[in-house]
């Protein structure tokens, strides 16, 4: 199963792009990164491999950094605000994009990867 290249959030697309992880480092020296100005999500290509729940939360840890920038919030922003935002586009990745279908296939490795630890 194949990262989708892009998401559709709101009326902006925004690209995910996996880049070698030196690289990755060198941008934002983490693992991965919003950039609002390019509309991209780098992600490095050491997580992408690990994939599983570190995959599957990095992802959303960066969906949520574009929630932010897409609803303007702001420090001022208040709790019910950010709630709304975060909410709203997490229901719109999950049930209008390919990311559903993406993170359920990581999901099912992940999950027969520790029954056959298990067993």
């Amino acid at each position: 199963m194949k990262l989708p290249k892009s998401l559709k959030i709101g009326h902006e697309t925004i690209k995910l792009e996996v880049v070698p992880s030196h690289l990755a480092y060198e941008l934002c020296r983490e693992e991965g990164s919003f950039h609002a100005s390019l509309r991209t999500i780098f992600i490095s290509e050491d997580i992408v491999e690990r994939g599983g729940a570190s995959l599957a939360n990095l992802l959303i840890h960066e969906i949520m950094h574009v929630a932010y920038w897409l609803y303007n919030l702001n420090k001022e922003s208040s709790e019910e605000d950010i709630v709304n935002c975060m909410s709203n586009v997490l229901t719109e990745v999950l049930f209008r994009t390919d990311l559903s279908t993406y993170l359920k296939g990581i999901i099912n490795v992940s999950k027969s990867q520790r029954t056959k630890t298990i067993n």
